[in-house]
């Protein structure tokens, strides 16, 4: 009877695992849209207290996610040797001591230094999220329940936005790293206690399919995967190269590229916080899509509407609600083409090379997202218009959608 009793309370708190990994990972995704957009509503702020020119501030854009890029990577294999858990609390850690260290900054240098270190640790921390998250539910390719946990990146983008935007006064660029920073390292703590690891990851320690060293090379388990399914794991990586280009484009040249046309700083914080909630509502829709088994649907409208908008932003009119509609449009459908792509990411490795995979696909996005902010800069700074850089996102967009569909006919889930 007792026996029957403590079965049951065993299985009772497994069931609960999965929302409680969930949840905690909801926080970080949260965490990581607030990073991620904030910088871009107080990059006005920051380039006239430090005095930048254009190619400076696209220098700061880029050191953070060119650290995102290295932490992606490096994280990835981490996850794999010592477990999801453990390198995730690292990760969270760095990323809260260089936002703090942000807010001390006196110049662009000292700020790129600190954004790139900072984005080492975020992206240090999005391969374990992908695959705890995956991993949660005994699915291996349940692509809705990923999606839906990262839209806490434009929600926490949105909410980080519209708090800038309705705080009474002036608000200092280094307060909100500062604060930032300080809420990070409460997150770390949190992580560190409550996260449970990933039970696929543990049986997997446990199976005895491990090489004397410990792990399964990743030449191992390729070679018992087709030479289609890997190039349409190539294509979901390019396809988040060029998504994640575009959106780092928008989340961090778009509220530098309003005010220049006038717009004051709460309402470029305003239209940066439409951009979040928009991201967020259509990462549910498209989860929701793909859920139905409209994932094709989902993809090709989300990046036909991004190309639309990107060649051709006068149809939405001008001033504040043309800023308002185009946010809306761009922010919903290129933030949920995103978070598919990382739903769709862990199911298609499998588990002793999970981490290491999803790392290294993730990372060829953080290299996009490198890249677009960037060259965008230097566009810019050489005398491009706003309206020639911007129209540069829609072949991005086509060459997205292209991608996509050669992962969609060439991977399979994997199972084990």
């Amino acid at each position: 009877m007792t026996s029957g009793v403590h079965r049951q309370d065993a299985q009772a708190q497994e069931a609960g695992l999965p929302w409680r990994t969930a949840f905690l990972c909801l926080l970080v995704t949260m965490f990581e849209g607030f990073d991620l957009q904030i910088l871009g509503v107080i990059a006005p702020m920051i380039r006239k207290d430090l005095s930048l020119s254009p190619q400076e501030l696209g220098v700061v854009f880029g050191g953070a996610t060119l650290g995102l890029l290295i932490g992606a990577i490096a994280s990835g294999i981490l996850a794999d040797a010592i477990g999801r858990k453990p390198t995730l609390v690292v990760a969270i850690g760095v990323f809260a001591i260089f936002t703090l260290a942000s807010s001390y900054a006196m110049s662009g240098d000292q700020l790129a230094l600190a954004r790139f270190c900072t984005g080492i640790g975020l992206g240090g921390a999005m391969p374990s999220i992908a695959t705890l998250a995956g991993e949660a539910t005994g699915r291996r390719s349940n692509v809705a329940f990923v999606t839906i946990m990262f839209a806490g990146m434009p929600l926490g983008g949105a909410v980080s936005a519209l708090a800038v935007a309705l705080w009474p006064g002036d608000v200092s660029w280094r307060a909100v790293f500062l604060v930032g920073g300080v809420l990070q390292l409460v997150l770390t703590a949190l992580i560190w206690l409550w996260m449970p690891e990933s039970q696929a990851f543990q049986s997997r320690a446990r199976s005895g399919r491990e090489t004397k060293t410990g792990r399964v090379t990743l030449a191992a388990e390729a070679a018992h995967l087709s030479l289609a399914h890997w190039i349409g794991v190539a294509g979901l990586a390019i396809a988040f190269f060029f998504t994640l280009l575009s959106l780092h484009f928008f989340l961090n040249w778009l509220p530098t590229l309003l005010a220049e046309q006038g717009l004051t700083g709460r309402e470029t914080a305003l239209v940066s916080s439409v951009f979040g909630l928009a991201g967020a509502i259509g990462s549910l829709v498209v989860a929701w899509l793909v859920q139905i088994g409209r994932f094709r649907l989902a993809m090709f409208g989300c990046y036909a509407c991004v190309a639309a908008a990107s060649a051709m932003p006068w149809m939405f009119g001008g001033g504040l609600i043309g800023a308002f509609t185009i946010s809306a449009v761009v922010g919903a459908c290129l933030v949920g083409a995103q978070m598919t792509l990382y739903g769709m990411a862990p199911g298609v490795f499998p588990t002793s090379i999970r981490g290491g995979g999803v790392g290294a696909t993730i990372a060829m996005g953080r290299f996009g997202s490198f890249v677009g902010p960037t060259v965008a800069g230097a566009l810019l700074g050489a005398g491009w218009s706003q309206n020639q850089v911007m129209a540069m996102n829609a072949p991005a967009a086509a060459l997205a959608a292209i991608s996509i569909a050669i992962a969609l006919s060439l991977v399979r889930p994997i199972d084990t």
